[in-house]
């Protein structure tokens, strides 16, 4: 009897226990495999068997990548629940299906965290165990498994144990006096290279003889360590034992992922003790507790010690080590995200002054974390541009990660826009939210785009000035005339005549002719025979786009043969040839000579002058 009311006792005490520390199992399929669950509230206060319950539950999710935080946040904001009867100590209350309320989320600004709370209702309380269990469906993330410990909020005598475990026979069997101990074997530094927390650098190890006297067991938040844990129990009964977890647990201030943490059995069956080596578990910073079950044929005990080795997270705040080596990611600001134009068009090919033409811009937020918002978009045109159907800012509510926006107007090129490229400046002026500082930023990017303009080539030869006869081995003069029109200048002048001359491939290089101006291209020319002269003067230039282009133009006119119509004289054979007598010659012939010679350059000089006036008031007329 005294041994049954000390069994009593020890098993009540031991349930209490567990009860105080508030133990709380999760598995998860997680990546992370870091979430714990609590229940913060229930109504009614403190359930009984039969009680219709609600339930509010508090998930932390911890060791987020910092990169990942806000678009996991944003996720749990839609998550879905559903309810796992089984294993559970609840079921549907007569009030109809279990219902779960939208996930409250909240980013912890410094540490890489997310604590979530959602409510649960019409659950009738069965007394079978006392766990809530439930599926939770991230989207974009793989479901997992919650299970939350309603100990606290369980009257006395209401349910079946949650943390004990029953004989065969079912009668309940407490951990027996046993002595618990442990020792750290190896400390390992995390790593987050490959956006995923795994071991790193080992910085301890009991079995290096290296680091014998250097090595830092100190075992802080993110790192991952080997424990060996040791428990004697002279009342055991022997069998196998094992240390039961899911995919992901916790493990008090630990966590057991699956595929990064082990357990390695070393327990003599036959001895009443029990040895493991718990592999790469990673310690989360709240305490410093290690807590487990161990189970076997009809016997659970629990594991519950202190690693002194530990830091918490609130004595590293406080130590503030200068010396420590572990990079803060969480202190650092996001970087800035740039909004950038990363295409624009404008038709296509070249515009001509005086076209109007549409101009699309597409904007690239390049950030691949961040969101920009509340954007506005200003267009500055330089002086020979101007928009014809919009105004100069366009506003843009949010752009997305990674995400482009293209926006459309129209631009007309002024006609006397000069023929070059015209530079417009695009800025950009947004806001984005930090969620590591939690702050709204501000942010400025500028852009230049450049649109080529050409005008429309109007240079033209305006005529030919050569005399209507020429003689015979004599040189005349040929003169073309041209004008440039255009707003732009041409390049590069040059011309060249042919035709039936004695000298025909003369060329002469003219230079460049200015917007407005007028030039000649001047030749002598010889003919070759008597009769019709014809041929061609070829000029070639270059407009602004250095695209060569020619015009040609024609001459002819009529040579003749000063001596044609006269006979000369010579001393006849068989007589004598009468020479007449010279008289004396008038003057006049000679005088009229003279002054033809004089008439005929200054009437050349003069038609000159009057076509140059008649081409300069043409183009005033353009």
């Amino acid at each position: 009897m005294k041994v049954h009311n000390r069994f009593l006792a020890l098993t009540m005490a031991a349930m209490m226990l567990i009860s105080t520390m508030g133990f709380v199992f999760v598995t998860s399929a997680s990546a992370a495999g870091n979430t714990t669950a609590a229940v913060i509230s229930a109504s009614p206060s403190k359930i009984s068997k039969g009680d219709d319950v609600k339930l509010k539950i508090q998930v932390t999710d911890e060791d987020i990548n910092p990169g990942q935080k806000a678009d996991k946040a944003e996720a749990i904001k839609k998550a879905t629940f559903e309810f796992k009867e089984s294993g559970s100590g609840f079921e549907p209350s007569n009030k109809g299906t279990v219902k779960f309320s939208s996930p409250q989320v909240t980013v912890d600004p410094v540490k890489t965290l997310i604590t979530y709370s959602f409510e649960v209702e019409n659950l009738n309380y069965n007394g079978s165990n006392k766990l809530f269990k439930c599926t939770v469906k991230i989207p974009g993330y793989p479901s997992y498994n919650l299970e939350a410990d309603i100990s606290d909020f369980v009257s006395s005598g209401s349910s079946g144990s949650s943390g004990s475990s029953s004989s065969s026979d079912g009668d309940p069997v407490a951990p027996s006096d046993s002595t618990q101990s442990y020792v750290v074997t190896k400390v390992y530094r995390y790593s987050n290279i490959d956006n995923t927390t795994r071991p790193g650098t080992v910085i301890f190890d009991m079995n290096d003889q290296s680091m014998i006297g250097r090595g830092d067991s100190t075992i802080r938040q993110g790192y991952y360590a080997d424990i060996l844990i040791t428990v004697k129990d002279n009342s055991a009964p022997g069998g196998d034992y094992e240390i039961p977890l899911g995919s992901s647990s916790v493990l008090g201030s630990f966590t057991y992922q699956q595929g990064v943490s082990s357990i390695q059995n070393l327990t003599d069956k036959d001895a009443g003790s029990f040895t493991f080596l718990l592999e790469k578990v990673r310690y989360t910073g709240s305490r410093k507790q290690l807590a487990f079950f161990i189970t076997g044929d009809g016997y659970k005990t629990t594991v519950d010690l202190e690693i002194s080795e530990c830091k918490t997270r609130s004595e590293a705040e406080a130590e503030k080590e200068e010396d420590d080596d572990t990079p803060d990611y969480s202190k650092l600001e996001r970087a800035t995200p740039y909004v950038i134009i990363s295409n624009y068009g404008y038709g296509g090919g070249q515009v001509t002054a005086g076209d109007t033409f549409p101009l699309s811009l597409t904007f690239y937020n390049t950030s691949s974390v961040l969101s920009v918002n509340n954007m506005m978009i200003t267009v500055t045109m330089p002086d020979d541009l101007m928009l014809t159907s919009s105004s100069n800012t366009f506003y843009v509510e949010n752009l997305g990660r990674q995400e482009t926006i293209t926006k459309s107007m129209m631009v007309t090129a002024k006609p006397a826009a000069a023929a070059q490229s015209h530079n417009i400046t695009v800025s950009m002026r947004y806001q984005y939210v930090d969620d590591k500082v939690e702050a709204r930023k501000s942010a400025e990017t500028s852009e230049t785009i450049a649109i080529p303009v050409v005008q429309v080539d109007r240079f033209q030869a305006t005529g030919v000035e050569l005399d209507p006869e020429i003689y015979i081995g004599e040189e005349s003069n040929l003169t073309v005339n041209f004008v440039n029109k255009g707003r732009s200048e041409v390049y590069n002048l040059s011309a060249e005549i042919s035709g039936n001359i004695n000298n025909p491939g003369q060329q002469q290089n003219l230079g460049n002719l200015a917007s407005g101006a007028t030039g000649t291209a001047d030749f002598y020319i010889t003919p070759s025979g008597e009769g019709e002269v014809t041929g061609e003067v070829t000029i070639t230039y270059e407009d602004t786009n250095m695209v060569e282009k020619t015009i040609t133009v024609p001459y002819n006119t009529t040579a003749i043969d000063p001596m044609a119509g006269m006979e000369p004289t010579y001393p006849g054979m068989g007589g004598d040839v009468q020479v007449p007598v010279e008289e004396p010659k008038s003057p006049m012939p000679i005088i009229i000579v003279v002054a033809v010679a004089v008439l005929i350059p200054t009437a050349v000089i003069i038609k000159k002058k009057i076509d140059k006036k008649r081409s300069e008031m043409e183009d005033a007329d353009l």
